[in-house]
This record gives structure tokens, sequence and C-alpha cells, in this order.
């Protein structure tokens, strides 16, 4: 029997899709039947890959869109306990540290290699945590449709300029930046620099602070590397008795690369911003390392040996991830405004994010953990997050939650979208709440124990079972030891 299919292509960026950047309209799908009544609708709803727990939570999260085809999908697959599993964490590394060893776990126990097992992400800067997770505990691993967090050029850049402050004669680093951006300093003029360097037996740093001496050079490319030679040791002073974080800064600032980085105004360049607020970010978690043990453990984290992707746990992206499937995923980081995201939430349409979402679920086949944190760094700054709205969807018959650490996150409530109220019972203990910082617990008498997102000007912003609350100073709530 032959079979004439039409297709009407429209476009339209307004309409959220798959590949809505490229002008694409759900509409052609959504009213194909209207435009064309005479057409056969066949619905492919039998999953050969996933079990059948796995596929449930994925019909429940993706009947939340109004805009989609009605599609309920089934498998004949075997039946096997504790498929899905929902996990929270006080940070963005515990969250990695716990995936880790679940990995190791599992292929210790059960017959799952290295290669069953993928970490999605909704953003590539959710990255660099498992990154470092996997280099210590030797786990062998690739990053799919995007650079490794330590092996992006900009991180690099930034890296070979902090190392190159602390250990003048660091060639590497001063090769990698000596140009960077660029200064009009050729592979000539370092080359004639390293045949002096090597009769001096000195490093190429030293012998810019000694280019006046040297005879192959011109006049003009002297001043060259002199400006570049005041340049670092301007930093070199200024950031001495500074944070580590602080000195990522400066040198963000004074060498020009934020604004070579500001020069580029594609999606790329953004990212690639976001990136280095990552690495201060980073730096800041870790002010108590010295600059040598920073530049080590991002050394440990970088270099992934790429000769063998074979039997290597698989990191990507969920857009990465469409059309693969893998035994045992970890879908992370499922917090409102990461996944969702914010640009979705703020423009009060997260179809498209739930689209996503089911997409990162039916990747399973086997097993799926489903992860999120209370603290995690977002463009450089520690923020505390709230569940994703998606985790509300999902069948409680089937994610087991037990393994929630607090009782106030396994109802998994999204915030309301009506204004919130100011709430005073009348509870007789009064409570300080000068003394309550955000991340505190604390307890109330009517809703029960609650995170504090926020305290401002006496005004706390408590995230309870029951979805937020806030209360007026003096709000009658009593803070808990419990971390």
């Amino acid at each position: 029997m032959r079979c004439k299919v039409h297709v009407r292509f429209g476009g339209g960026k307004q309409f959220l899709s798959y590949y809505g950047w490229r002008g694409a309209d759900i509409r052609n799908i959504l009213d194909f039947e209207k435009d064309w009544p005479e057409a056969q609708v066949v619905r492919l709803e039998e999953n050969y890959r996933s079990v059948p727990d796995i596929l449930e939570c994925a019909n429940n999260v993706i009947s939340n869109n109004v805009n989609r085809k009605s599609k309920n999908l089934w498998t004949a697959n075997e039946e096997e306990r504790q498929t899905v599993i929902a996990k929270q964490f006080n940070t963005a590394s515990e969250e990695a540290r716990f995936a880790a060893q679940q990995i190791l776990d599992l292929r210790e126990n059960d017959h799952f290699d290295y290669e069953d097992f993928v970490i999605l992400f909704r953003t590539n800067i959710q990255f660099r945590n498992f990154e470092e997770q996997f280099k210590r505990l030797g786990i062998p691993y690739k990053s799919v449709g995007s650079l490794a967090f330590y092996d992006r050029a900009e991180i690099k850049d930034l890296l070979s300029y902090l190392s190159l402050i602390e250990n003048k004669k660091d060639d590497l680093s001063f090769n990698r930046i000596v140009n960077m951006p660029r200064r009009g300093i050729g592979a000539k003029s370092i080359e004639k620099l390293q045949e002096y360097a090597d009769f001096k037996g000195w490093s190429l740093y030293e012998s810019v602070l000694n280019v006046e001496d040297i005879p192959t050079l011109t006049k003009g490319v002297k001043i060259k590397f002199i400006k570049f030679r005041e340049l670092i040791e301007s930093i070199r002073v200024e950031s001495i008795d500074e944070s580590l974080d602080k000195k990522l800064e400066i040198i963000f600032d004074r060498t020009g690369y934020k604004d070579y980085l500001k020069t580029d105004t594609s999606i790329n360049g953004e990212s690639k911003q976001e990136f280095v607020k990552e690495l201060i970010g980073t730096a800041r978690e870790n002010k108590d390392m010295t600059v040598n043990e920073f530049l080590e453990n991002a050394a440990l984290s970088s270099s992934v040996d790429e000769m063998d992707d074979s039997n290597k746990v698989s990191l990507m992206t969920v857009h990465s991830a469409k059309g693969l499937e893998f035994p045992v995923v970890f879908l992370t980081g499922l917090e409102e405004n990461l996944f969702p995201s914010y640009q979705s939430v703020s423009k009060g349409d997260v179809e498209e994010e739930r689209r996503l979402c089911y997409v990162g679920i039916t990747r399973a086949k086997e097993r799926l953990f489903l992860t999120h944190a209370r603290e995690r760094l977002i463009n450089g700054d520690m923020r505390y997050q709230k569940p994703s709205r998606f985790l509300s969807e999902l069948p409680e018959n089937i994610v087991n939650t037990k393994y929630l650490k607090h009782d106030y996150y396994t109802s998994f409530k999204p915030e309301r979208e009506t204004k919130k109220e100011l709430y005073q019972p009348n509870i007789r203990k009064k409570t300080n709440t000068s003394k309550i910082k955000t991340g505190d617990i604390v307890k109330h008498q009517s809703f029960g124990r609650g995170f504090v997102v926020n305290n401002k000007k006496g005004i706390l912003t408590i995230l309870f079972p029951g979805g937020d609350k806030k209360l007026i100073a003096e709000g009658y709530v009593e803070k808990i030891n419990e971390k």
C-alpha cells in the first residue's frame, strides 16, 4: 500500500519546540489532523527500551503539557523493583559524589559496566563537579557534545595567567597567554625569545624580565614584551594578599580578557563568560587552597584520555542525549530556574522544558536517578535552590522518596503563582528572626519544618512541604540545629 504524506512547514521563533530556533512550528503537528482530515493516525506507543516504572514517570510528567498529542507509552519489558530513585542533597558536590559512588557500587554488585551509565545535565555548567569526582575516584568518563570544563580555552587561559603569576618558570602557561588576548606578539618574536632563554638557561618569562638586552629583537617587539611584563607584574603586586577568587577576578579584568569575551556576541560568547564565573565561584568554594593546590586540582580534572572512548561513563546535556539510550541514567539538577530554566519560568511557559525532562527520563532502560541540590554555584554565586516542579509530577507510588533527607522536600511542591500572604498565627513563643539566617532549618507549629531561603528586613521566606510561606518579623518559628 502506497502512502502519500503532506507536510506543511511554518515559521515563527515564538513557537517553542526542540528546533524552535530553526523556525519550527509545533502547530504543524497539533493541527495535522485538522488540516488533513483523511489522514490515518497511527500511534507508536510501545516502548522497547524502558521498564514500566520509568515509562509511568515519563507519562505522568508529560501529561501536564497542554500543547501535545496524547500518547501513553507502554512496554512488555519485565518490571524491576526500585528502578526510580529521587534524592536531594545539600550541595551540588554531594550530588556528584553520590552519582560517582552509585556507579562504583552498581558496577561491582550488578551486571553494569562504565559504558552503561550516563549523567544528564540541563546546562554544560553542571559538568565540573562530576568531572572532579570521577577523576578523584578513578572513574573513566567522556564528555559528549561539548568540552570538559577544565579543557575549555577560556578556563585554560585564566589558569595559565594564574600559574605564570605564581611561577615565573612556567613556559607552557607563558606560551599560551603571551598573546591572548592579542598583543601583536608573533611566533617569530617568541622563537627569538626562546633562543635567548636557551642560551641563558632561563625561562621565557625570565627572559622577558631582561628583554632590553636581547639583540635579536626589534625595538617595537621589545616594547610589546615590556608592556606584557608590566601587566603581569602589576597583577602580581595587586593580588599578592588577595583570595583565590579575587586573584582570578583581577586577572579577568586587568588582562583585558573580560572585554575580549564581551566582543563575542554569539551564544558561545555568553556561555564562555558563564564558565569563567563558574571558575571564579569554584575558587571561592576552595578558598582554603593555595594557588598551587588549586592549579594541581584543576590539572587532575583535565586532560581526559580520548584515545579510547569505549567503556566510559558518558556526561552530556539532555539535548545531546536525544535518540540515545542507557541502562542507568542520572538526571541531575532538577531545580527551579535550572530545570526548568530561568528563561522558561520567567516567561511562564515551561512546556518545552517538560518535553526535555520527558526525553531525559525516557533515556533510561533499567535504572533512573533523579537528583537535585539545595545549594548550587550559578554564575559564580552560591544560590539556594528549590526542587523542580517536574518532581511534583512524578507518581508517588513509584518514586522512592524515602531517600530524601528532609521531609519538607518529599512533596516537591513548586512555588505558587499567586501572591504570597504574610502569616502571623497565634503562637505564644516568639523568635528573634535577626538570628535566623538563610539556610537555617526552622520549625513552625502549623506548617511543620521548613528551610529558610531568605531573611530580608525581618521577613522570612521559608520553604515548607506545602510550598513557600512568608512570615513577618518575630514570625513565630523555632530554629532547630539539624543540618
